[in-house]
Formats: C-alpha cells, sequence, structure tokens
C-alpha cells in the first residue's frame, strides 16, 4: 500500500511559467525544439523559484529505477534533474524521506549512491562525483571565452533554448540537430550512444553541449569565428572561485562555515557568498548548504492526499501516521476496528478528510497534534 501525498503552496500561484515552444526546426524527428515540461526557472522569477524549492517534498520509494523515479520527481517537483549516462540506470531506490526540500532530496539521494550533483541553471545535474564538483567551473570557463572571443550577439554568448529528445535518440541525432540550429560544425563525432528521453529547461548553447559531453569524460573549444567547435578531454580543474547567491531567509554563519571548510576562502557580500579554494571542497561546502536549507512550514503549505486502496483500517492510519511525521497512538479500548480491511479511493483530500473516511462507522475518532495521531473512542 502507498499513499501519495502532494505538496500545495500559496505561494505558488505567483510562479511565471516558461512558454513552451512547439514549433520543430529539426531535421531529425527525435529531438525537438522546445520543453514538454513546465519547468521552474530561476532567472524568470527568483523569489518564486525559491519559495517553490522550499516546499516540504516526502517521498516513499521501493526497489525503484533509479532514472524512471528521478524523471518522475523532476516532473512532480517541477526541477529539471539529469543524470549522466555513467550512471546505471537500473540501481534500485529504497528511500523514505520526510519533510525534505527538492535539493535536499536529491543531494541525499546522491551521497546514498556515490553520486554528485552540481547546478546549472535550475537544472540539476547527477553523476559522478569528480564530474558534478567540476562540471560548473568547465561551463563557466567557456563562458568566459566565448565573451572575449566571439561577437556579442553570437550563438555562443546568446540565446537559450529549451529542448527535449525521445527515447532511443543517438548521440548522432542529437548531434546533427544542434549543428543544424545553432550554424555550427564538431570537429570530429561524439561517442555513439542511445539516450533514455530527456527534456531540459532553458540553457545557453555552451550549457547544453557542456550536459552532452561530460558523460564521456569530453568538453569543447569554439574555434575562430564560433562556427567550429574542437572536442577535448574533460579538464582536470583543481583549484576554483565560486559565488554562490544565498536565498532571501539565509542565516549562514560565516565563521562557523569558515571553521567547517579551512581549506577554503570565504567572503559575504550581502546576499552573495564568494568562495575559492579546491574544487572538492567547493562541492561538499555547497553540500553542507543544501543540508542547511529550511523547509517552508504549514502555515504556507497544505498537504493533500490521492489514497485507492484495500487495506486493514490500522494499517493505513499507521501508513497516514508515518508520511505526516507523527507518532501513532491507540487509546485503550478501539476494539476490533483497525484490524479490519476497508476500500478507500479519495483524491486531493486534506488530512481530516482522510481521517474521518477511514474511521467512518466505527464509534471512533482522533486527535491531532504535531507530533501525535493518537486514535480515540468518540466522547473521551
Amino acid at each position: 500500500m502507498r499513499i501519495r501525498m502532494t505538496m500545495l503552496s500559496k505561494l505558488t500561484s505567483g510562479c511565471v511559467a516558461i512558454s513552451v515552444c512547439t514549433a520543430c526546426v529539426a531535421a531529425v524527428a527525435q529531438v525537438q525544439h522546445g520543453s514538454a515540461t513546465d519547468w521552474l526557472d530561476r532567472r524568470t522569477d527568483s523569489r518564486a523559484f525559491e519559495k517553490s524549492q522550499q516546499l516540504p517534498v516526502s517521498v516513499s520509494w521501493t526497489e525503484s529505477p533509479l532514472r524512471e523515479q528521478l524523471n518522475t520527481f523532476a516532473a512532480q517537483c517541477r526541477r529539471a534533474i539529469f543524470v549522466d549516462r555513467r550512471v546505471d540506470p537500473t540501481v534500485k531506490l529504497t528511500f523514505d524521506f520526510l519533510d525534505r526540500t527538492t535539493e535536499q532530496t536529491v543531494w541525499e539521494l546522491a551521497e546514498a549512491n556515490g553520486l554528485g550533483v552540481c547546478r546549472v541553471e535550475s537544472l540539476l545535474y547527477v553523476g559522478p562525483k569528480d564530474a558534478a564538483a567540476r562540471l560548473p567551473f568547465v561551463i563557466e570557463e567557456l563562458e568566459k571565452i566565448a565573451k572575449r572571443t566571439q561577437p556579442k550577439k553570437s550563438r555562443w554568448t546568446s540565446g537559450r533554448d529549451e529542448i527535449r529528445w525521445s527515447r532511443a535518440t543517438t548521440t548522432e541525432e542529437i548531434q546533427e540537430w544542434m549543428e543544424q540550429l545553432h550554424g555550427f560544425q564538431l570537429d570530429g563525432e561524439i561517442p555513439h550512444d542511445v539516450w533514455p528521453a530527456a527534456d531540459w529547461p532553458s540553457l545557453s548553447l555552451i550549457q547544453q553541449m557542456s550536459l552532452l559531453l561530460v558523460g564521456f569524460d569530453l568538453s569543447f573549444e569554439i574555434e575562430g569565428d564560433g562556427k567550429r567547435i574542437r572536442l577535448k578531454k574533460f579538464p582536470a580543474i583543481e583549484t576554483a572561485k565560486l559565488r554562490i547567491r544565498l536565498p532571501r531567509d539565509s542565516k549562514l554563519d560565516l565563521k562557523a562555515c569558515q571553521r567547517r571548510f579551512a581549506d577554503l576562502k570565504l567572503a559575504n557580500s550581502g546576499r552573495s557568498l564568494s568562495i575559492s579554494g579546491p574544487v572538492e571542497s567547493i562541492a561538499a561546502l555547497e553540500a553542507w548548504m543544501v543540508e542547511q536549507q529550511t523547509v517552508l512550514g504549514d502555515d504556507v503549505v497544505q498537504r493533500t492526499f490521492d489514497l485507492n486502496t484495500t487495506a486493514r483500517r490500522g494499517d493505513i492510519l499507521a501508513s497516514v501516521a508515518q508520511q505526516t511525521g507523527r507518532k501513532l497512538t491507540l487509546d485503550g479500548a478501539v476494539g476490533d476496528a483497525l484490524t479490519q480491511r476497508i476500500s478507500i479511493s479519495i483524491k486531493k483530500a486534506s488530512l481530516e478528510t482522510l481521517l474521518d473516511q477511514c474511521l467512518d462507522g466505527t464509534g471512533l475518532g482522533y486527535r491531532l497534534t504535531k507530533s501525535e495521531l493518537r486514535i480515540v473512542r468518540n466522547g473521551d
């Protein structure tokens, strides 16, 4: 039995949706311009994005395929996740997370599987730790070079696109589509592979190419006027500098942070944190900062439940208590009602509605506190 719990926020109504372009300009049918998902975008509305990422997420996964489950999770949270091709997609996930943020869920899942995570704009990349630690800096260096060497409005310095491709699309098809769309030629060929379906939010061409190549341990160089690029080995960056934008409600203790990460140089300027030092330590600091994220409280979150099951009444109540972070307590004389099998089918119901339906006709009631679900006899 599994109860699906959905989080609805009073704050998300202010989100600005990304417009979706459905026109296919590709010569290859498997790859298309535009996203099929209304991804959240930090650049469109940073406040709405930050608040949405603080909504509590509770997941219960049992022997779920890694890539399939992350794709479903990404769509539910409206936060794109891209899994490196080197990660075994058949790895089974068994996790129970209660009231985590979106990023906390992904980072904890990755850490439990020996993987790393990094942000590429609003997309979360999940892959080998070494690649995740270096990818943001590889992209940043390419962007700096492009600004110095390419025209101001070239394909490499301006413009962003949402793209998606269907399951079983080949590397050659993706490469051909990108070359035709952006008018460049790749000196060489990206190694062959057959890709799972992908759906990327609005990203720059440099970000797209970097994500496409990192799984082959490759990067690229832009040559001349930008009409030709050359493949190269993924750079072994050891040290780097990074500026992190802090959330509006950040309570970062800079001195405590500096003591914890002594090999990094940290400087706080307003809502930004400047960091320099070994890339592995920078990645560890970012993971630690994700751990410190604050989940929004019940004053702005309404929880609803979808449930379609036949099970013992007591098992349903135990599952509800677990998923809402409460202890289930039974008063002395509740009788045999909890051992009876019942059928419940509800959608987007409040916790109170679910409990009322579960206990209907039993002569039992309930008392709710923040930490306890107590089942009592009516009138007690």
